[in-house]
Order: C-alpha cells, then sequence, then structure tokens
C-alpha cells in the first residue's frame, strides 16, 4: 500500500496531467493510409512508389491520402510504409466531395506487393496492388483472365 501512495500514485498523476497539457500528441500513432476510390469502381487498383518526379501523397488528419483516378493507378515519390502501418488503413469510395465507407469483408479482396530491384540490390520501385469489389465481381470479370488493372466497367466521371 506505501507503494502504492509514495510511487505509483503520483506517476500516474503526472502521466495524466501530461496527456492532458499535450492534447495527447505525444501518443498519436504515426501515419498510415487513408484509401480514396472512385465510387462504383470495380477492378485491380495499382499505387506505385517510389517513383522519379511524381507528387507525394497528401496528408489528411493523421493519414497519408491515396486517392485512386479512374484509371485505377495512382504513381507516388513517397516510400510504401512498413507493413505494421496498414492496421489502421481507411477505405472509401468517394464522388465529388462524398466518402461512402468500403465493406472491407466483402468489398476488398487479395493483393500485395511487387517490387523492381536495381543492381545495388535496393527496391527502385515498389507497388501495393489490391482487388476492389465482392467475389463474385472477381469471379465475373477476372478469375482465370491475365490480371488488368483499372476498372472491369465504365465509371461516371
Amino acid at each position: 500500500m506505501q507503494f502504492l501512495k509514495k510511487f505509483l500514485l503520483p506517476v500516474v498523476l503526472c502521466l495524466s496531467l501530461l496527456y492532458a497539457f499535450t492534447g495527447g500528441c505525444l501518443f498519436k500513432s504515426e501515419k498510415t493510409y487513408r484509401h480514396l476510390i472512385p465510387k462504383g469502381y470495380i477492378g485491380w487498383v495499382r499505387v506505385d512508389f517510389n517513383i522519379k518526379d511524381a507528387p507525394a501523397l497528401s496528408k489528411e488528419d493523421e493519414y497519408l491520402l491515396v486517392k485512386i483516378p479512374h484509371r485505377g493507378i495512382l504513381k507516388t515519390s513517397d516510400d510504401l510504409l512498413p507493413s505494421i502501418k496498414y492496421q489502421k488503413e481507411e477505405y472509401y469510395y468517394y464522388s465529388g466531395n462524398k466518402r461512402y465507407p468500403l465493406d472491407i469483408g466483402k468489398e476488398l479482396g487479395g493483393g500485395g506487393t511487387v517490387g523492381k530491384v536495381g543492381q545495388d540490390g535496393n527496391y527502385t520501385e515498389i507497388s501495393l496492388r489490391f482487388w476492389v469489389g465482392t467475389q463474385k465481381d472477381y469471379e465475373k470479370y477476372q478469375k482465370g483472365k491475365e490480371l488488368k488493372y483499372g476498372p472491369w466497367k465504365k465509371l461516371p466521371m
């Protein structure tokens, strides 16, 4: 009991005050991705990282904004974040300035990363790719076919 009064209670009180005065900013998570995909998009998406002269990703709150164009391929000069950062990713459809959350369990499927290795053994480019659409969409448009990036049906602009 003496330990609680003399040591633990003051430490907890100091940490609580520190959190209150800093607005919690010392404990905020590092940046991760917020993906924006055109509303109605069905198909493979590809994000190419480390592309020289490509624009950097915009920032929004604690997220890096990955706004996929209608053609389904985005190029950025940013590095790909380590996979541990993906735990808090967000996915939305967008139309104009409106956003609609994706049902990740039903509307997002397989994918991964592929890269090009330079002469020095380091990645010169790396791409993140993933399927947007239901399992039924995948079977209708992609199953058994050569991988093609971009929407499988025409999107309203």
